[in-house]
């Protein structure tokens, strides 16, 4: 209209956002009527307006109306972003890899000659993750075996759902055991990896459904032994395959 002002440009810093098309060309009229909670500048998405601050170049927060006079304009501070988590490091300073359950497979009726060496492999497996089956190891009186309070279908069922959840199997197969040969030809089904350890100077034989099961689409491993400390190189091989 002639006569008509219209709203100064405003001169702003390089880099920052404004949403002018708001603000050019309203009136005096309509500027004085609009309140604070209706401001036409919360109109702006979120995205446009918390990642900058209205500001001119002489620093000033305020807007021109039609007269050229200063109008009052609500300060929108930038919203600062969440922090992100980022997981703690190792000592070697690498990021620590995610715990993995292990199932360790040991003879427990079959005969306990080997408890001790069960408790020492298993110590050394928590070094690789959470082992789901401590109580092979277990040392302790008779009468203080956990498994004594279940029931044989109790105990399937836990080992079951165990053999499961478990990333990886680790069963020293050296003294023969019904059960942990199940154990075995279950977790072989799932597509579990699975590694056996067997002691050549024990004078026995390892069953041939347990060494002819490795290869093919098996991700069974075998691995003899002699010594406790030989199953630290195994281990790091087997885990980080």
């Amino acid at each position: 209209m002639p006569g008509r002002k219209r709203a100064r440009k405003w001169n702003f810093q390089p880099g920052n956002t404004y949403g002018s098309q708001y603000w050019q060309g309203v009136s005096e009229k309509k500027a004085d009527q609009r309140k604070e909670e209706s401001h036409p500048f919360t109109r702006l998405s979120a995205s446009q307006y918390e990642d900058h601050v209205a500001v001119r170049r002489d620093g000033n927060l305020s807007l021109y109306n039609d007269d050229g006079n200063p109008a009052p304009v609500r300060l929108l501070r930038p919203v600062k972003p969440k922090a992100t988590l980022q997981p703690p490091e190792a000592a070697d300073g690498k990021p620590p890899k995610m715990s993995r359950n292990i199932y360790f497979a040991g003879s427990i009726r079959a005969g306990r000659q080997d408890a001790e060496l069960y408790a020492k492999i298993i110590d050394k497996l928590r070094k690789y993750g959470t082992v789901l089956t401590e109580h092979v190891g277990f040392m302790g009186a008779e009468d203080k075996d956990p498994d004594k309070k279940l029931t044989d279908k109790e105990i399937y069922d836990r080992d079951m759902a165990w053999l499961k959840q478990s990333d990886a199997i680790v069963a020293e197969v050296t003294q023969p055991s019904l059960g942990v040969g199940y154990e075995i030809g279950r977790a072989n089904a799932m597509g579990k990896k699975i590694l056996c350890l067997f002691r050549p100077s024990s004078g026995k034989s390892l069953s041939a459904m347990i060494s002819g099961a490795e290869g093919g689409s098996s991700k069974l491993i075998n691995k003899s032994y002699e010594k406790l400390e030989d199953v630290d190189p195994i281990f790091s091989e087997f885990f980080q395959s």
